[in-house]
């Protein structure tokens, strides 16, 4: 599935393999729940393979974005794309690919949509209360300004600013004058540059999730607290995966290193895609990672598993200061977890580190030696 667009094989392929399944031979009930069993995990199997000609040097150097990491439980975008033939086991809810490439990817209208929204919108959101937009023009203003004391602003001044940049970005008026196109910023879709960095879903982009709705239609809570819960399966982009977040900003009303902090912090707090008030689109900033790239050349990462050979580890958890539980991988698959003081070094949860196998006895590793950058 690593070199097919995903888009096609989730709208098309998906009921194309459930019709076939349905005309071969007797009970086609079951050989029909048979293939949506297998279609449904193929879709926990998408790897990093389908990121290959990302440069992660070059993201890295853009100046004209971020990168954010997928909390969990993960990220739904698309979840009102109609995806249903009303049949039990089928993946239930729609999912926002590419067109072109088939990758999972956050519309730049939807990343616009998601900044705006944490505008208070004085002029345009009648609907939402004075109270509301005001704690939103608070909060803006003290993104841009982290160093003053709001309560010394005059809250008028603070609206006027902020109302001047919410035209600026999204309107493309500056002074009651239209921007236009070239001078206006322009959002791009975000999308996936690196795999999960979370365990035990390493180096995978997809996975598949349920909701259990326990009232339907026409149902009171009383007799809904008696019944099992439907699950409703679907897929989501996994905790842990890179999005690059792109822009093309001028220096309108704000400069646009600013314009840029201010988007992260945004996203940062209220997420962005379906079903964020339970935890979904949520995101992190990246971990200080070690790659191949930072390694010196004698310590590019080995696969074989021999004296000296140099293995991938992630920091799986922090016990304590100075004490963390290692992950091991040996060409990509989990090898062992290790118990290891640190005391010298600070790291971070899910960082990546070079794993040195100095000592091995009866096929474990009995001491590591860790190379981190200064």
């Amino acid at each position: 599935m690593s070199n097919a667009n995903l888009g096609f094989l989730y709208y098309k392929d998906y009921y194309t393999r459930l019709r076939l399944a349905e005309k071969e031979g007797n009970e086609p009930e079951l050989k029909k729940k048979a293939a949506l069993l297998t279609q449904n995990r193929k879709w926990t199997d998408i790897d990093k393979k389908i990121l290959l000609g990302v440069d992660e040097k070059n993201v890295a150097k853009n100046e004209n974005g971020f990168s954010l990491l997928t909390t969990y439980p993960g990220l739904l975008v698309g979840a009102g794309y109609e995806h249903e033939i009303h049949t039990k086991e089928e993946l239930k809810l729609g999912f926002y690919f590419d067109h072109t490439t088939g990758m999972p990817i956050i519309p730049g209208s939807a990343v616009k949509g998601a900044l705006r929204a944490a505008f208070p919108q004085w002029n345009k959101h009648k609907k939402a209360s004075h109270e509301i937009k005001e704690a939103k023009t608070q909060q803006i203003y003290r993104w841009l300004h982290p160093a003053i004391d709001f309560d010394t602003i005059d809250p008028a001044e603070a609206r006027n600013e902020v109302q001047k940049l919410e035209d600026a970005i999204f309107e493309g008026l500056y002074d009651e004058n239209k921007l236009g196109i070239y001078n206006s910023d322009i959002f791009y879709d975000a999308v996936i540059v690196k795999a999960s960095t979370h365990l035990p879903t390493i180096d995978r982009i997809l996975g598949t999730d349920s909701i259990t709705p326990h009232i339907h239609e026409g149902m009171t809570y009383e007799a809904a607290m008696l019944k099992n819960p439907v699950p409703l399966p679907f897929i989501k982009v996994l905790p842990g995966i890179t999005f690059l977040f792109q822009f093309d900003l001028k220096d309108t009303a704000l400069p646009k290193k600013a314009k840029l902090k201010l988007f992260e912090n945004i996203l940062l707090t209220y997420g962005i895609g379906a079903k964020t008030n339970v935890g979904y689109g949520q995101f992190e900033p990246p971990p200080p990672t070690l790659n191949e790239y930072d390694l010196p050349e004698d310590f590019k990462f080995h696969d074989k598993f021999e004296k000296g050979s140099l293995l991938k580890g992630v920091v799986s958890s922090i016990v304590e200061p100075g004490k963390y539980k290692i992950n091991v991988f040996l060409r990509g698959n989990y090898l062992v977890t290790l118990d290891m003081n640190a005391s010298g070094y600070i790291l971070v949860q899910n960082q990546i580190i070079a794993v040195d196998t100095r000592n091995i006895t009866q096929g474990k590793l009995t001491a590591i030696k860790l190379h981190i950058p200064q």
